[in-house]
């Protein structure tokens, strides 16, 4: 981190809309370092073009029809086999594997993350529409009471000692205000309820 960024983030200060764009401080960062790497493999491929031994590997190879393309696609694969060994193909089959996990990882990742995104869409949405109905509901004097026998809808104007009939359940408001449900089964057990 900067001295002039460090100053301003414990000043509290603005700093200049370029200088908060970390999307594209991360780009700027990644496109040198791309170009770097880019650079290094171009130097390789120069100096593998310019090696004789490889121009006459290359140049037996294009007359044996062991190999189609230009001196550089050549000069590449020379570089990434290490020399056409055993070793080189087998590093070069391992370093494509592991892209390639990397690649799927990061895919399953991506799916994750888009399925978070639903899910949370969902979520809020749901809520929302949650919350409009306990709205309705309250604007008819009533709340979803939350207990053993399962979210249930009933007025909460009920005045305490009071026992009600209500939606085919039976009630009752003990003299602290606790709403109290009978079994719907008809065992006898009371279950509390609160909003």
């Amino acid at each position: 981190m900067s001295v002039r960024l460090a100053a301003a983030l414990l000043l509290g200060l603005a700093l200049p809309a370029a200088a908060q764009d970390w999307n594209a401080m991360n780009q700027a960062f990644n496109d040198q370092l791309n170009a770097q790497m880019q650079a290094g493999l171009d130097a390789i491929i120069r100096q593998n073009m310019a090696d004789r031994r490889i121009q006459a590997m290359y140049q037996q190879a294009v007359a044996s029809g062991q190999f189609q393309g230009t001196l550089a696609d050549y000069a590449y694969a020379y570089a990434a086999t290490g020399g056409f060994t055993p070793q080189g193909y087998g590093n070069l089959m391992a370093s494509n594997a592991q892209i390639a996990g990397q690649h799927d990882r990061m895919m399953a990742d991506y799916w994750a993350s888009q399925q978070g995104i639903r899910d949370a869409f969902a979520g809020w949405t749901g809520g929302f529409a949650a919350n409009q109905q306990e709205a309705g509901l309250g604007l008819m004097g009533q709340s979803t009471w939350q207990g053993g026998y399962g979210p249930q809808q009933a007025p909460h104007t009920w005045a305490p000692g009071s026992t009600h009939q209500f939606n085919g359940q039976t009630w009752h408001v003990d003299q602290t205000g606790q709403y109290w449900m009978a079994d719907p089964n008809g065992s006898g057990w009371w279950m509390p309820y609160q909003r």
